[in-house]
């Protein structure tokens, strides 16, 4: 057996003994996977380029990209899951982004508060006039002493009405070019002057809200990295929130579940499934869906050999969104008029494939926009890739 076959094997046995199951019942899994995640880390499965010393999994040394894949892999297979909702963005991007551009007081207090979960985060970035184009956002953040002096108003926050702490974006240097102003702190939401509320979505969850400061003062000691320099720390948080978004596991279990609704689901009385037009679309979609994967793969391999996987990278989020909502359609079409019932309340589809397809149709276009929209990323895939020249908008309003 090779080393990476006796790896997986480990793996699987961890997840069969250590994983409850399935439940629909929402704050029964989120303490599941809290525990899970535990022993997770406590085995060296997760996190393990997260030093021990705060509270990650690295005592037993850092996982190779492949092995970090098997372990995505083993544990989708099984449904095991270690990052509740509301711990997401503190867990999996605030985090990483501490430990690049925090400094050692920093990442020694937030980091394994955050990996525990006792403190919830939300992202403060995109704003009622700064969406698409971020960088023309217009908080501001004022040095008064020791304090900075913040007024502005954020939007679509993820996590704002149960979070404890946010990390915004904030104007520090209103007279330079939009791009060079920008400074990343993090409040502390029980602070005077910041007021936290829910916004619903359509399908009627309160995952996101906004946040308004007015004369919010905050340390000058919760800056992260240097002042104005907050837009290169604010890509690097940008850059792992797109790869979280359609992981190419996750976009694997998605499309067995959609052969399965092709099972299920019925044209002319037989099962969809049997329908050449269907078998044709699915197997034009399983062509993306393993050509992401193996991209994945590809780029995992580089990581290992310690080579650039190029411009690569930079067609994730893209790519898997695009995917996504090719799958939605199909889903649509085979549901018929069941696609047209409301989205289940509150996001809580349970375990009904239905209700689980009418969400996911109204979450692909969310995830199409979240962490830049897709004309955004083809944008960027343009200028930095292929080297095309920006466009009239993109040369406007400086840097």
């Amino acid at each position: 057996m090779s080393d990476l076959a006796a790896f997986r094997a480990a793996v699987r046995a961890f997840v069969a003994k250590e994983w409850p199951g399935q439940t629909s019942d929402k704050e029964e899994l989120n303490a599941w996977m809290l525990a899970f995640r535990k022993k997770a880390i406590a085995a060296g499965y997760i996190l393990t380029h997260i030093p021990a010393a705060y509270g990650g999994g690295g005592a037993k040394g850092e996982l190779q990209p492949a092995q970090k894949l098997i372990v995505a892999e083993e544990f989708r297979k099984a449904g095991a899951a270690t990052t509740p909702g509301p711990f997401t963005q503190g867990q999996e991007v605030l985090v990483p982004t501490l430990m690049a551009h925090g400094t050692e007081e920093q990442k020694r207090f937030f980091v394994p508060k955050s990996l525990s979960g006792e403190i919830i985060w939300a992202q403060g970035y995109s704003e009622p006039q700064a969406g698409s184009d971020l960088a023309s956002l217009r908080t501001r953040a004022v040095l008064d002493g020791d304090h900075w002096v913040v007024n502005g108003h954020k939007v679509w926050n993820s996590n704002a009405d149960v979070a404890h702490w946010a990390f915004v974006l904030v104007r520090t240097e209103p007279d330079k070019p939009k791009h060079k102003g920008i400074s990343y702190l993090l409040i502390d939401l029980k602070t005077k002057g910041v007021t936290a509320r829910p916004l619903r979505v359509a399908t009627g969850a309160r995952h996101f809200g906004e946040l308004i400061f007015d004369d919010a003062r905050v340390p000058a000691g919760n800056i992260i990295g240097a002042r104005g320099d907050g837009w290169r720390v604010a890509n690097s948080t940008l850059a792992i929130e797109r790869n979280m978004i359609s992981t190419p596991e996750d976009m694997f279990g998605s499309y067995l579940s959609l052969v399965e609704l092709a099972k299920w689901a019925e044209i002319g009385g037989r099962p969809a499934i049997n329908d050449p037009v269907v078998q044709d679309r699915l197997l034009t979609i399983e062509g993306f869906v393993q050509s992401h994967r193996w991209a994945g793969y590809w780029q995992a391999e580089q990581a290992q050999r310690n080579e650039s996987a190029g411009h690569l990278p930079m067609f994730n989020k893209l790519s898997g969104t695009t995917i996504a909502h090719m799958m939605v359609r199909l889903a649509a079409e085979l549901l018929g008029p069941e696609t047209l019932r409301a989205p289940p309340a509150d996001d809580n589809a349970g375990d009904d494939p239905i209700a689980q397809w009418r969400k996911h149709q109204y979450w692909s276009i969310g995830y199409a926009i979240a962490g830049g929209s897709s004309n955004i990323q083809r944008n960027i895939i343009a200028e930095k890739a292929l080297g095309l020249p920006r466009d009239a908008r993109g040369n406007q309003g400086g840097n």
